[in-house]
This record gives structure tokens, sequence and C-alpha cells, in this order.
């Protein structure tokens, strides 16, 4: 039985109610009826907590990464791919030519959606941060920090840093075809294409893509980070940046986090299914330092 307080409580008196109140508890939580019960509130209580303990595990991950790469700058760019022509022969059979305004560029659909995601969601995380959409030929400040998308046939920013400021001296690109090298390992990277019966070699679609991600000090200003995100295809752009935004924990993706952390930088390498226009999610084959 529980003691009812009619008096001034002494430290005695505390430590009696208490082991009563224990007592009293270990009692009736003996019962079959009351463990079970106990059991399942336990139960339904911890699936939202493990899974805003997973949640806040997986935004630790990117605020790491992230932190890495910008620390606390107020404005980091995004500089977007940007295939400029003057203008496009419209689907249809009259003979228009649609002139283009000055921002307005084709890039792959996939590279789209992956540049505006990671906009949304650096823009989420870090309010006092702006992060700008801007055309390579409009990137003013080249010694800042700022992510680069798009490879070096669609990016000149890209394009500069790799085959002029030696960015990744082991990565080989060789136009026109998307095959990349990786020198140091002697690995190469070539999206498979289907069979269908009909379409020519150029036309078929794609089964896979890979991205790549390289994090490093600027070339320009050694205090200053890049983080370059493309693929072999607009598809593989994708997998980079989805990548990035969602790291995980799993062993080798520690050690990708470890190098972006590093002096030297990273490389990494991520591959996706490819499905129509649809793509798997990303899966990490390689990471190693500059």
């Amino acid at each position: 039985m529980i003691p009812i307080l009619v008096s001034p409580v002494t430290h005695d008196d505390l430590k009696t109610i208490l082991g009563e109140l224990v007592h009293w508890c270990w009692g009736h939580f003996k019962h079959p009826v009351v463990q079970s019960v106990f059991s399942a509130a336990v139960g339904i209580a911890s699936v939202p907590t493990f899974a805003w303990v997973a949640k806040k595990c997986r935004f630790s991950s990117f605020s790491r990464l992230m932190y890495a790469i910008f620390k606390n700058d107020p404005r980091v760019p995004i500089v977007v791919p940007s295939i400029r022509t003057t203008g496009y022969q419209v689907v249809s059979t009259a003979p228009h030519l649609i002139v283009l305004p000055q921002n307005v560029s084709f890039i792959g659909v996939q590279e789209a959606m992956g540049v505006r995601e990671l906009q949304q969601k650096l823009s989420t995380s870090y309010r006092k941060v702006r992060f700008p959409l801007v055309a390579p030929s409009t990137l003013v400040h080249l010694s800042g920090t700022f992510f680069c998308i798009g490879g070096p046939f669609a990016n000149e920013i890209t394009a500069h840093l790799l085959q002029h400021r030696n960015l990744a001296p082991d990565l080989e690109l060789k136009p026109p075809d998307p095959i990349a090298r990786d020198l140091r390992d002697q690995t190469s990277y070539e999206a498979s294409r289907a069979s269908i019966v009909g379409l020519s070699a150029t036309d078929q679609p794609l089964l896979n893509d890979f991205g790549f991600i390289i994090i490093a000090p600027n070339p320009y200003n050694q205090s200053a980070k890049v983080c370059v995100l493309f693929g072999l295809w607009p598809q593989g752009s994708n997998a980079a940046i989805r990548f990035l935004m969602s790291p995980k924990r799993t062993k080798p993706e520690k050690e990708f986090l470890k190098l972006a952390k590093s002096q030297r930088g990273v490389f990494a390498v991520v591959e996706t299914k490819v499905h129509g226009f649809d793509q798997g999610l990303p899966v990490l084959i390689k990471a190693r330092s500059l």
C-alpha cells in the first residue's frame, strides 16, 4: 500500500515511499496481462522513435558532408549545365524557329530534377545561406566555394576545372564517346544500352549510367571547396546528386565522408539502373582520394 502524505516529508519518508512505489509497480507488472499491454505500448512507441533517430542520423551525415564543403559561407552558387543554342525547330510541320532568351538552355530532364532537388534541400537545411542557380558564363568568382553540375561537354566550368586546372588528374574523358576511365586502376565506365530491333545503336535506350562526384579544394583558393557532380548522361548526374543528398552510414559511405572532409579531397563513382525515364537508387561503387 502506498502511504498518503499528511505531514512534512523527511528524507527517510521519501525513501520509504519510493520503495513502496517500486514494490507496487513490480508486483503489478508481473501480471501477464500487464506485461502484454506494456510490451505492446513500448513496441508501438518505438516505431516513430526509431524512425526519428534514423532520420536524424541521415541528416547528421548530410550536415557533416555539407559542412566539409561550404562551412559558414553565406552564399554558395550552384553552377548548372548549359547547352546553349540560339533556337530550335518546333515539333510540327510548320518551319518555325523558336529564338531562345539568354537565360534559357537545354539540359536533361533528370539533371534539371536533380538540380532543383539539391537546391531545395540545401535551402531548407541552411536557411541563412543562399544557393543561387547560375549559368557557367555568369559565375563571377571562380575562387569561391560552389557546386558544379554537369560534365565537361555540358558545363564549361567543369571542363575548365578538369582540363585546365587538373582537378581530377587520373580521370580521362574523351569526346565524343561518353566513356570515362580511371587511370589509377584502369577501370572504364560506359553506360550499357538495350538491343531493340529497329533502332540504331545510338538510339538504343540506356539500361544503366554512372555518376561522378569530385569534392576538392578550389584550385584558385585552397581555403574554398568545389563540388563537381556529373554523369555520362543526365541520369548519372541525377544519381550523383541524389547520393550526395542522402549519404548512408555503411562502411564504404563512411569512407567517402572521411575522404570528402580531408584536405586532398575525394573522387567517387555511383551507378544507377535506368528504366525508361525512371531510374533506381544510386549505389556507391568507388571512393578514393584525389
